[in-house]
This record gives structure tokens, sequence and C-alpha cells, in this order.
């Protein structure tokens, strides 16, 4: 764990060096982490381990969203997406970016057109609603999705996984609006997502 010791900022030094040397290099490389950012910036494969033993293993994009339901005990849970450039906004200091067939904006990305990226979607950043919003709303992204799974992680919350073509998000709520809503596998909702920001 390279980064354990170190205080964010530190971090945020490194991180870009070693996702330079994993790239420029083309070698294997172990890494070893409990940081789910590090986990999200730097990883291509994922192997989860429990007491030794393994206990999930694929894809990053894939495996990632099993590894954020497991970390429902954090504030800080979030959901993986990978992107591509389609445009930059300048005078809003917007970037348009495709998930597959679908669109969303965040803050400006100094990348190229066409670029991928990753972008990390907090769950509690996700309200969701059983209809779309008539343009009365401040919020830029909102995605048609279906309810994948629930959870409640600790009393009065409950953590629901979304579906969006391949893609996954998480969404925090609680019991309450998920006993409101009545929501269930399979529902169509829609996801209003306050925040996204690339992983940098």
């Amino acid at each position: 764990e390279p980064l354990a010791a170190l205080d964010a900022q530190r971090k945020a030094e490194l991180l870009p060096y070693l996702d330079t040397l994993h790239r420029e290099l083309k070698i294997p490389v172990v890494y070893v982490s409990h940081a789910p950012e590090e986990v999200a910036r730097l990883a291509d494969y994922i192997v989860r381990l429990d007491n030794g033993r393994i206990v999930s293993n694929g894809p990053t994009m894939e495996e990632f969203p099993r590894l954020a339901m497991h970390l429902t005990e954090q504030e800080a849970t979030f959901a993986l997406i990978a992107a591509e450039i389609e445009s930059h906004d300048e005078k809003d200091s917007l970037t348009l970016v495709s998930v597959g067939a679908y669109k969303l904006w965040v803050r400006s990305i100094s990348k190229p057109v066409g670029s991928s990226i990753r972008l990390r979607v907090l769950a509690r950043d996700i309200s969701l609603a059983l209809d779309p919003h008539n343009g009365s709303s401040s919020v830029l992204n909102i995605l048609p999705t279906e309810v994948a799974g629930m959870e409640e992680t600790e009393p009065g919350r409950t953590l629901v996984r979304l579906k969006f073509g391949d893609t996954f998000l998480l969404s925090r709520i609680t019991t309450r609006s998920a006993r409101m809503l009545q929501l269930s596998l399979g529902q169509p909702v829609y996801a209003q997502i306050k925040g996204v920001a690339p992983l940098e």
C-alpha cells in the first residue's frame, strides 16, 4: 500500500505519476489498497480479498459496482463510470461526455475531444424520481435508469443500485423515500445527478 501513510495532498501529487508509470512502461503492476479512489483511478482489474481469500474478481468497470456496495458504511461511497469526451463548452466551463448512448455534463476537463476518462459519482449526490422534470430544475444530468438492487445499509438509509445501459450508479436515499416511491427490482426511475467529477 504505497500511499497508505500519506495525507490527501501528497496522494494527489503521486497518483498521476503512478498512473503514467503504469501506462508508459506497459508492465504488470500489483497495487494493494483499501482506498476506493486509488483503485478506481489506477486499476484495470480488481481482485477483492477477505481474510486472505478471493471474494470476487474481474475488470474494473465490472467489479467496481460490487466493491462499492460493500463500502456502504462510508459517506463517500461512489460509482465509477467510463466515459469519452464529446465536446467542450468554454462559455459555461463544462465538458460534455458520452457513456454509451447517454450524455452527461461535467465540469471542464482539460483533455482533447475523444479522450477516455473515468468519472466519480457520489451516491449521496443522486436523488430519484418517477418522472423526468419539465425544465424547472437546476440539475443538468437526469438519466433514465432501472433499479438493479437495494440494501438498507443503516437504520433509515437505503443504498439503491441503478443500471443504465451497461453502467451502474449508486444512490443513497432515506428508507422512507424508497418506501414512498415504492421502489422494486427492475422498476424504471430517473436518476437526478447533482455532481459528476473526473478522477484526477
